[in-house]
């Protein structure tokens, strides 16, 4: 039972997010590194956020908590990123939801361009409105350290980013453990009865 118990600690299923303050819920960019931001900011609304930039039809409001990232800038001139801890040769998921939005009907033009250590999980041009969607990325880290980049404009409107994860994904061998772990537990839960 013991042995049981050791290879479930060793495990490692439950992975925590690497990214702080993916859901912006401090309120700004802490923990983000930021150049060129025009129109952008953190808040509950567009309003609150955009420091009285024009630019929203029907804001849906942050996709999680009370806050989320709007992203305006002249096209190409907004950056935000953040570098978190990886192990070369470990698999990562990269999650995030973005909504696209409009003003006075138009979404265009616009750019959202999403790297992890420079590969590119995401580039968009000219995308039309859209609600929150739900985007998500397998990434091979190469190094001990990863930024993950997002490099956006949005000239009559604003992305809007929220709920950012990056987690370690087991390997198949730490699933096998985790099975034989739970086995062995069973097996001896079963003697015992």
């Amino acid at each position: 039972m013991v042995l049981g118990a050791g290879l479930l600690g060793m495990s490692g299923v439950a992975s925590a997010n690497l990214i702080t303050n993916g859901g912006f819920e401090s309120g700004s960019f802490s923990s983000w590194s930021t150049a060129g931001l025009t129109c952008s900011g953190v808040g509950s609304n567009f309003s609150s956020a955009s420091g009285g930039c024009v630019g929203y039809d029907g804001d849906p409001g942050p996709h999680g908590g009370t806050s989320a990232a709007y992203l305006g800038t002249a096209l190409g001139g907004g950056v935000i990123s953040q570098s978190f801890s990886t192990v070369a040769g470990q698999n990562y998921l990269i999650d995030f939801y973005m909504a696209i939005g409009s003003y006075q009907g138009s979404s265009s033009p616009n750019a959202m361009l999403v790297t992890a250590a420079g590969t590119t999980l995401l580039s968009i041009l000219n995308a039309p409105v859209q609600g929150f969607a739900h985007y998500s990325y397998n990434y091979l880290a190469s190094a001990t350290s990863t930024t993950l980049t997002f490099t956006h404009g949005d000239l009559p409107s604003f992305f809007i980013l929220d709920d950012v994860s990056a987690t370690a994904v087991p390997e198949p061998g730490t699933l096998l453990l985790l099975g034989i772990g739970g086995a062995a537990l069973a097996f001896a839960r079963r003697r015992r009865a």
